[in-house]
């Protein structure tokens, strides 16, 4: 994808309970991936976190490097005993997931 407007941008939000959202918006791609990978190990930090939710509501694309990452921080969270869940998934990047076979497992809020 190109550098203009493709993002990506990360909103961190606290949410009851231990529970961080964070919402993506943008492509996660080769050349964003890495910038996802910060996002999601900066909550990860975070003192008492249980839960870190992913809202990709805002994503309209996701190749490899972006599933790499995303595999990534749940693999970090779990490492942490920090349940690890996806949402807002749109078709394009859920379709990615569901060929790679990761949509169950990364839209899993146990930990």
């Amino acid at each position: 994808m190109n550098g203009d407007d493709s993002g990506p941008w990360f909103t961190e939000s606290p949410l009851d309970g231990g529970t961080i959202r964070l919402a993506v918006a943008g492509d996660i791609d080769l050349a964003t991936a890495t910038a996802l990978r910060h996002a999601l190990r900066r909550p990860l930090r975070e003192p008492g976190l249980t839960r870190l939710v992913v809202d990709l509501a805002e994503v309209g694309f996701l190749d490899a490097a972006g599933v790499a990452a995303l595999v990534s921080g749940y693999q970090e969270a779990q490492a942490g005993d920090v349940a690890f869940q996806l949402v807002n998934c749109r078709p394009a990047p859920l379709r990615v997931l569901e060929i790679v076979g990761l949509d169950k497992l990364l839209t899993s809020a146990q930990p």
